[in-house]
């Protein structure tokens, strides 16, 4: 019984209203009590804090939001769009191309999906207006296209999987390169394919360039490559470690700004600062009520409990894979990834390793589902951001057209369990 009520707790603090972390975080500290009183859990909730947000490689979530939010003030977003609207413009449903492309350029200067939703939207959405574009459906797939923020690295999201499981931060962040560019790929296609199909949903517009243009205009992703360069070239030549990566790649992106901004350079970069602080703020503080909440599972036994049920009915372990992916989407409809993955992380990771399948190779699976949450009613942040750009389009009607990069991203978890080495590949490269 003493087990069950912090679950009912949870879920009536849910129901009420009560912010994430603060039900996370009570639930968590009456877990506790009852289990070991309370004064076992006042020497452990300094403990869990301090273990859960001090560790070395939870020090790369803050440092890449500093990165994404310097990058974003020295223009990086512009770039990206420009020249990806460029190179698709003789694409059905071009724009859109377009910007599924330079949220995977922006993608790789920050870790955070609703700074690329926001950023590439600003720019895309209203040239999709003016061109006549159904504006449910473009929001859709902006939305979409800014959880390859949480995809491609750096990601934040994988910090934080990387603090819950102890998986390799660098071996997550090289592992999640090569299914980042498959899904951005994809996207693209079904784009293409629908449009084609549907030409009213993006209206072709008389918009060309030449090859000379295509070629020269890649010069404006030189920002882009050397944060690149930074981050992934240096983890995979064994230069850095993944949060030493983050350190440079923070001092880089403040050198573009300053080579932008010049003498100006102060007021963009204290607006940086101040949202880097304030989105790592919340994520913090997130993580510290679900840490609570994690570790009163961990001392309820019910892992282990988990562990002998699984062993004893013997099944398929694919079909226990999908059983554990599969619980991610309701909990994503509402939930935010931080809180998803504290519950279900302390209490699946361990069973999905006794059956055998890789932490790495898991970890991008679960950060594809988070993707999914990010775009599902009704918390569905993504969309929510999209619809602070476009309040005149109700925001029910875009989330009809969920559905669409949803079976999409489902398709890409499809190939990447079938062919495992497209994420495992080049982390089993990495110089040791």
């Amino acid at each position: 019984m003493n087990i069950a009520v912090p679950f009912l707790l949870l879920g009536i603090l849910f129901s009420i209203g009560v912010p994430v972390f603060v039900a996370l975080g009570v639930a968590g500290v009456v877990g506790f009590v009852l289990l070991k009183g309370t004064s076992v859990m006042m020497s452990q909730v300094s403990l869990i804090a301090f273990s859960s947000l001090f560790s070395f490689s939870m020090a790369a979530a803050p440092l890449f939001i500093l990165t994404g939010f310097l990058a974003q003030e020295s223009g990086v977003s512009e770039d990206s769009f420009s020249v990806a609207r460029k190179w698709t413009s003789r694409l059905p449903g071009s724009l859109l191309s377009g910007s599924v492309i330079a949220a995977a350029f922006f993608s790789a200067t920050t870790g955070s999906s609703i700074a690329t939703a926001g950023a590439v939207g600003k720019m895309a959405l209203p040239e999709m207006k003016r061109y006549g574009y159904n504006m449910p459906f473009s929001g859709a797939l902006v939305a979409a296209g800014g959880t390859l923020g949480v995809l491609i690295p750096p990601s934040v999201t994988l910090v934080i999987y990387s603090s819950f499981t102890d998986a390799p931060l660098g071996n997550l962040l090289l592992g999640a390169f090569l299914p980042g560019i498959m899904a951005a790929f994809l996207l693209i296609a079904g784009v293409t394919v629908i449009t084609r199909l549907r030409p009213r949903l993006a209206p072709p517009i008389n918009e060309d360039y030449s090859w000379k243009e295509r070629v020269y205009g890649l010069a404006k992703l030189w920002k882009i490559g050397l944060l690149l360069l930074v981050i992934i070239g240096g983890i995979y030549g064994g230069i850095f470690t993944a949060t030493e990566a983050a350190a440079f790649s923070t001092v880089v992106a403040l050198i573009l700004l300053v080579l932008k901004k010049g003498k100006s350079s102060g007021r963009p970069f204290l607006k940086a600062f101040g949202e880097a602080v304030l989105t790592t703020s919340r994520v913090l503080i997130i993580m510290f009520g679900a840490s609570l909440f994690s570790h009163y599972l961990l001392l309820a036994g019910l892992t282990p409990f988990l562990q002998d049920f699984v062993n004893n009915i013997d099944a398929n372990r694919w079909i226990i894979l999908a059983i554990i992916l599969v619980m991610f989407i309701p909990l994503g409809m509402v939930l935010d990834s931080v809180s998803m993955m504290a519950i279900m992380l302390p209490i699946f990771y361990p069973i999905v390793i006794a059956i055998g399948f890789d932490g790495v190779w898991f970890g991008i699976l679960t950060v594809l589902m988070v993707e999914i949450g990010l775009i599902t009613p009704p918390i569905g942040m993504n969309v929510y951001v999209i619809h602070s750009i476009m309040p005149e389009v109700p925001l029910e009607q875009t989330f009809r057209h969920i559905l669409f990069p949803c079976a999409l991203f489902l398709i890409v978890i499809v190939l990447l369990c079938l062919f495992p080495q497209i994420i495992l590949f080049v982390p089993n490269k990495m110089s040791p």
